[in-house]
């Protein structure tokens, strides 16, 4: 394949508790797995938080500002591509 493929996801509304960008990502990675497009998916993309204890996976916008850490984990099932 020669030519660049680029996948835009536009949220249209936002609930404002949660972020939407885990599951723009899930959204892409879908899309391209189902096209004709060659692609080495499915990717998944993990949010996680810490303060001090318990680490909260997928936290909200109130927890990740109270948070002393914000991780974002994304990968294929083989291995882990960014942290």
């Amino acid at each position: 394949m020669r030519n660049e493929v680029q996948v835009i996801a536009m949220p249209m509304s936002v609930e404002m508790v949660n972020p939407p960008d885990i599951i723009a990502l899930i959204a892409a990675s879908a899309a391209l797995t189902i096209s004709r497009i060659p692609f080495d998916g499915p990717i998944g993309r993990c949010k996680g938080s810490a303060s001090r204890r318990p680490i909260r996976i997928l936290p909200t916008w109130d927890q990740m500002q109270a948070a002393d850490m914000n991780v974002i984990i994304a990968g294929t099932r083989g291995a882990v591509t960014t942290i």
